[in-house]
């Protein structure tokens, strides 16, 4: 079951604080937030505003949904790259994600059920 969005909002704060090497009046400037407002999420408050969620994730350069991942998978999106992947994803223009969903789909279906990703031999 799901754990608790106030936990990971905080566990995720201070992840990507350490990561940033910010202090709470740095990602509060950042972000357009008040420096309580920073406080409140890092203890976890039963109080948050999605403009805080909005505010945290201006600050660390990331969409909204991210500071609510559970953070161990956070974590995941964050050292494997994939994070960057999906940031640069949403930048581009249309088209370009069409082709990059053709190219990933057509990518799919040639090693679909080959582990090690390479041509499935006959």
């Amino acid at each position: 079951m799901r754990m608790n969005v106030h936990n990971d909002l905080a566990v995720n704060t201070d992840y990507l604080m350490d990561m940033r090497g910010l202090k709470q009046q740095g990602v509060a400037d950042a972000g357009g937030l008040s420096q309580r407002s920073v406080s409140n999420a890092r203890n976890k408050a039963r109080d948050q505003q999605l403009s805080t969620v909005a505010g945290l994730a201006k600050a660390f350069k990331v969409p909204p949904w991210v500071m609510l991942l559970p953070n161990d998978e956070l974590k995941q999106y964050v050292e494997s790259g994939a994070l960057s992947v999906i940031q640069n994803y949403l930048v581009v223009p249309p088209h370009i994600r069409e082709i990059i969903a053709q190219v990933a789909e057509s990518h799919a279906r040639s090693h679909h059920n080959n582990p090690l990703g390479g041509p499935l031999e006959k």
